[in-house]
């Protein structure tokens, strides 16, 4: 069969000796990817309040030492 070109049994042979390739698929769902960032920043701070989240206080600044005085004294 081989040698009159058939391509089934081409195919069904070099599945067997190389194995079945594997096909891939890549599928893009974004029901968001055409909102603008302010767009999505309203429906995150809705979703937010919806949740009853309060995001935390922001921290204190840690306080700056004065540079170290590395005179010697006299």
């Amino acid at each position: 069969m081989l040698r009159k070109g058939n391509a089934y049994a081409y195919q069904v042979l070099s599945d067997r000796a190389f194995g079945k390739l594997k096909e891939t698929h890549a599928l893009e769902h974004s029901v968001y990817k055409d909102q603008s960032d302010e767009d999505l920043e309203k429906k995150i701070k809705e979703i937010e309040i919806r949740l009853g989240y309060r995001p935390r206080e922001p921290e204190a600044e840690p306080k700056v030492l004065p540079p170290a005085d590395d005179t010697k004294p006299n």
